[in-house]
């Protein structure tokens, strides 16, 4: 039901990995402002190691097979892609090109949104606490937002949050709501924490981007730590049935489910990034190291010897170079006489 009342159903394209699925389109860029993302470079990197992965067991088993055989991938090799969550395509397509790419192709945090008027996105805050971007290509977006300060003026007695912020129920906070109406070509950014609702005013057209980076990174960890804890308790009753290591993985698993993430992603993703960016600096010491070298080089000039040319002959001396020559020898016995007879009084 739209917030307003209106019980009409509508019917919202949400989370549409476009680019996940389009990695060649290059229909827009991120904004400069919006860049420094570890969340999708994160995802980015993950792909393109999975694809060179699955592309290097494709060219060991077609190179075990016989020639009559390395026209299509083998069921032992589709079966190994697919337990790594990736398709290959029967008639031999890359993987992460068609709409069956698995969640490892397309577990990216980058999203188009398109629905008619009336569709509305529920109260919520974004995944692990992330910051996010929403751009309007078309069409026209009302927000209301909360800071998180006064998130729990909305929590029930379970701890549960209203999904309509113009509900009743939420009227606790309706003095603290920021209320925003974008436009077509406008941005908004969302920071981290911050819950909010949606909807469109008329038909609309979106691009929206999670991301993390140095400056929240901790909210991410703090909300995985406190999530940890809340599945642990959960679980509690399963702790005598299984080891330690038993048990945490069971943690890790449903603290993956609820959150998208758990421990040992957040680890991988923080060494990712770590390691790209060792590699930037590495690159980065080197092409300096190449320009100082460049520059400390002697600069050496050339200049041609007539004589080394083959068949190259002296010209004869010129008759006025020999006059030319005498002539100054007379001057300079001139002036020597004039000097000797000053010097000698």
């Amino acid at each position: 039901m739209h917030p307003t009342g209106d019980a009409q159903p509508w019917y919202y394209l949400k989370d549409w990995h476009f680019v996940a699925e389009f990695p060649a389109a290059h229909v827009y860029e991120t904004p400069v402002y919006f860049q420094d993302d570890w969340l999708n470079e994160f995802y980015d990197i993950q792909q393109h190691q999975a694809q060179q992965q699955a592309h290097s067991r494709e060219q060991q088993q077609q190179g075990a097979t016989s020639p009559e055989q390395q026209g299509a991938p083998s069921q032992q090799l589709l079966q190994q892609n697919i337990e790594l969550g990736e398709i290959i395509s029967i008639n031999g397509s890359s993987p992460g090109t068609s709409s069956n790419s698995s969640n490892v192709m397309t577990s990216d945090y980058r999203f188009v949104y398109l629905g008619p008027a009336g569709s509305w996105t529920p109260l919520h805050s974004d995944v692990l606490r992330s910051y996010s971007w929403s751009a309007n290509v078309v069409g026209r977006k009302r927000w209301w937002l909360l800071p998180p300060e006064h998130t729990h003026l909305l929590k029930d007695q379970h701890g549960q949050l209203p999904t309509d912020l113009l509900a009743p129920e939420a009227a606790a906070v309706w003095e603290h709501i920021i209320e925003v109406m974008q436009e077509a070509g406008d941005v908004l950014f969302v920071p981290s924490g911050w819950h909010h609702m949606v909807v469109n005013e008329v038909d609309t057209l979106s691009i929206n981007h999670n991301w993390i980076n140095g400056h929240n990174i901790h909210w991410s960890w703090a909300l995985l730590q406190y999530e940890h804890e809340q599945v642990s308790q959960l679980l509690e009753d399963c702790r005598d049935t299984a080891s330690p290591d038993e048990f945490e993985a069971l943690v890790q698993k449903m603290l993956a489910t609820n959150s998208g993430f758990n421990l040992q992603d957040f680890a991988g993703l923080l060494s990712t990034i770590i390691q790209a960016r060792l590699q930037s600096v590495q690159q980065l010491q080197l092409q300096q190291q190449k320009q100082q070298a460049a520059r400390a080089m002697p600069q050496t000039k050339t200049s041609l010897n007539p004589a080394a040319v083959p068949g190259y002959a002296q010209p004869p001396a010129l008759p006025f170079a020999s006059a030319a020559g005498q002539y100054q020898d007379s001057r300079q016995h001139q002036a020597n006489s004039v000097q000797g007879s000053a010097t000698g009084d």
